[in-house]
C-alpha cells in the first residue's frame, strides 16, 4: 500500500502532511518558487499544526507565526548575486 501526502493551501502559505516522494517534492518546490519567490520552510509552524513542513512567503512568515502564538523571526539578509 502506497502512503500519500496532502498539500493544503492556507492564507499564509502551504502545509504538507505525509511522506512526499522525492520526484514529486522537486515538482512541488518549483511550483512554490513560482507562487512565493524566496519561499521558506518553517518547522515551528509545521510542528504547531502537526504537519511535515510549512512553506511560507518570507513577507508572510511572521504573520502566520503571530496567528499561531509563535515568536517572530528576524529576516535573514539575502546574499548578493555575483555576475
Amino acid at each position: 500500500m502506497r502512503e500519500s501526502y496532502t498539500v493544503e493551501r492556507h492564507e499564509f502559505g502551504f502545509l504538507v502532511r505525509g511522506p512526499v516522494p522525492v520526484s514529486e517534492f522537486c515538482a512541488l518546490t518549483r511550483q512554490w518558487a513560482k507562487d512565493y519567490p524566496g519561499a521558506l520552510v518553517d518547522s515551528a509552524i509545521a510542528n504547531k499544526l502537526g504537519a511535515n513542513f510549512a512553506v511560507v512567503a518570507p513577507e508572510k512568515q511572521n504573520a502566520w507565526r503571530a496567528a499561531l502564538g509563535l515568536p517572530a523571526v528576524e529576516p535573514k539578509p539575502t546574499k548578493a548575486k555575483h555576475s
